[in-house]
């Protein structure tokens, strides 16, 4: 695993550590569950508005230097959440961390898309996602299970030592190319097809967070599962969601504004599908499977969409406004899933109402393969002017 793959896995496994860690970290810190569970939407509060702002801001530093000074920055936070003794240090830490998430993912996803020729843009954004991936399916199960075995903090000391191993491994990586200006970076983002594709990536994405919100609950209350069973069946999600990614990546790469449209069709099926299977046990089991692979098979694609139609210019702040997507829709999804809910909408009709937002995202991809179209571009690539 590379330098920056080793730490989006740290920015991702950090991101989502804080749900399963929070009543530990609440009594070691003498606060209540409810403000320990606060540090998550703080964290995606700051990686949403800090981040592209702090990408923009550092545009002109060379990328391999940056991705270094993040990184130790990243570190260094998680070390002080490991020694806090009270919120305040907490939440500095916290804020401090998810300041560093965008522009590490966005450069991580940039300096994978330069490794591959255009052909292959699809599989480069997919290994990217595994890393993601496994920081969900492995790194917060087994900060978990350090916090069984020790404490907490020893799993943000863990973190911190895995920030320093993907330093050590950036810092034996050439020199990039020097960043580029603010002023290229802002084009790039403003340009109509780059914006409608960061709409498609919070607009494909919010159904799918909607129901990830709910899933222990709509496991248990509707389908019957026991409490115990749910990391087995998290853990079917987390596999099928690395096997989406790795299949996405080739399906991005076969044509890329077609493969996203199959992705959002298969993933508006499944959820359907989902929702209409939650009394059986068996099928909630496989299609939770499935439903973990169709919802990553898009995640490719929504990355690539940016990184290629900004390549001739500067893709480093659009990678991370794309990222900071991803953030708010899970930010928007948490919401709205909690007000339908309570609203009387009930477990399965979110599940199924959350199909919708696929089905809206291909809409989006129409619009933003004619503009491609009526600029002369490349529907394929999605080309840039």
């Amino acid at each position: 695993m590379s330098g920056a793959a080793i730490g989006v896995f740290c920015v991702g496994a950090s991101e989502y550590l804080i749900a399963g860690l929070a009543p530990s970290i609440a009594t070691g810190l003498r606060t209540t569950v409810a403000q320990a569970s606060g540090l998550i939407t703080v964290y995606a509060a700051v990686v949403a508005v800090a981040g592209p702002l702090l990408t923009l801001a550092v545009s002109r530093v060379e990328r391999r230097s940056l991705l270094i000074g993040l990184l130790a920055a990243f570190g260094a936070a998680n070390l002080l959440a490991a020694v806090s003794t009270g919120m305040t240090e907490m939440m500095v830490s916290r804020i401090v961390a998810a300041a560093t998430h965008c522009p590490i993912v966005a450069m991580a996803l940039v300096i994978a898309s330069r490794h591959d020729d255009a052909t292959r843009q699809g599989r480069a954004m997919a290994r990217i996602s595994v890393a993601l991936n496994l920081a969900t399916a492995v790194g917060v199960p087994l900060a978990l299970a350090i916090n069984t075995l020790t404490s907490w903090r020893m799993a943000f000391v863990l973190l911190a030592l895995a920030a320093g191993v993907a330093v050590a491994h950036v810092v034996r990586c050439p020199r990039d190319e020097p960043a580029t200006t603010a002023r290229a970076e802002i084009r790039a983002l403003l340009r109509p097809r780059v914006l409608v594709a960061i709409a498609t990536t919070f607009l494909a994405t919010i159904g799918g967070y909607a129901t990830y919100t709910f899933i222990a609950p709509i496991l248990t209350d509707e389908t019957g599962f026991a409490h115990d069973h749910l990391w087995l069946l998290l853990l079917l999600f987390g596999l099928g969601s690395l096997a989406g990614s790795v299949l996405g990546g080739r399906l991005a790469d076969y044509h890329l504004d077609r493969g996203l449209r199959i992705g959002l069709a298969v993933l508006a099926a499944t959820t359907l599908l989902f929702g209409l299977s939650l009394h059986s046990k068996v099928f909630t089991a496989i299609l939770l499977f499935v439903l973990g692979a169709a919802f990553f098979l898009i995640v490719p694609a929504l990355n690539a969409r940016i990184v290629v139609g900004t390549a001739d210019l500067a893709p480093t702040l659009a990678t991370s406004v794309n990222v900071a997507a991803y953030n708010l829709s899970i930010m928007v999804a948490s919401g709205v899933a909690r007000l339908a809910v309570e609203g009387g909408t009930g477990l399965q009709g979110l599940v199924l109402l959350s199909a919708l937002s696929p089905i809206a995202a291909v809409a989006l991809t129409a619009v933003g393969t004619n503009v491609v179209a009526a600029r002369g571009g490349v529907a394929r690539s999605f080309s840039p002017e």
